[in-house]
């Protein structure tokens, strides 16, 4: 499914100021990991899953000059409350090996 969503979004492109790049929300996430990047810890990497999913995928994202936002994560696994996010979708190569990972735009405690 996620091969077949990226190639149809990927139709969209080039984004660009007069065709932005599609920006989706999401809740109910579970935050499995979540860390600060960077040399001064400014951006945000971290894992999400959908709340009662019955295959328990992740989903990694990365919030660049979201590195203050670790806190709501944090809050998020002690004390079990969902977040809602909003994110775009890009591709991520790290060590020759390519995949999709959410770009977070904003995230926050549900409720």
């Amino acid at each position: 499914m996620e091969d077949r969503f990226w190639a149809v979004l990927k139709q969209f492109e080039p984004f660009g100021p007069s065709n932005p790049t599609p920006v989706f929300h999401a809740e109910d996430l579970d935050v499995v990991s979540a860390r600060t990047v960077g040399s001064d810890d400014s951006h945000l990497k971290f894992e999400v899953r959908q709340q009662d999913s019955s295959t328990g995928d992740t989903f990694d994202a990365i919030g660049f000059g979201m590195g203050e936002k670790l806190s709501v994560l944090r809050e998020s696994q002690k004390t079990g409350t969902p977040v809602e996010l909003l994110f775009s979708l890009e591709e991520n190569t790290w060590n020759g090996r390519t995949n999709l990972q959410l770009k977070a735009r904003d995230v926050r405690l549900e409720g």
